[in-house]
C-alpha cells in the first residue's frame, strides 16, 4: 500500500512525521489489530503488510499539530509473490512444465 501526506509546514520549520497506520478487522470482540501499527513520513511512504488479508480497514494517524492535510491511499493488487519466488516458479516451468 502506498500512501502519500502532505502539509504545509511553517516557514523555518522542518517537519518529518506524518503520523501512522494499522489495520485492523471488526470482531466480535470489537477491533482487532492486524499486524504492527507503521510510522509514515511527509511525501510518498511504501507500507507492506505481511499478513495479507482481502477483509481489513486502515486508520491513519495524523500530528494534532497539521492545519490541513492531504492524504492520498493506493493499494497495489499485483503480484505479490517476491521477485526470487516469481523467478523459481518461471525456472520449474521451463524444467518441468507439466508438474
Amino acid at each position: 500500500m502506498a500512501i502519500g501526506i502532505n502539509t504545509s509546514v511553517p516557514a523555518g520549520k522542518q517537519w518529518v512525521y506524518g503520523g501512522s497506520i494499522f489495520r485492523f478487522t471488526n470482531s466480535s470482540f470489537g477491533k482487532t489489530f492486524i499486524g504492527e501499527r507503521k510510522p509514515l513520513f511527509l511525501g510518498f511512504n511504501l507500507a507492506i503488510f505481511d499478513d495479507f488479508s482481502d477483509d481489513y480497514q486502515i486508520q491513519i494517524n495524523i500530528p494534532g499539530w497539521f492545519v490541513s492535510c492531504n492524504i492520498g491511499i493506493y493499494q497495489y493488487e499485483g503480484d505479490t509473490r517476491t521477485v526470487a519466488e516469481q523467478d523459481l516458479a518461471a525456472i520449474k516451468a521451463v524444467v518441468a512444465p507439466n508438474s
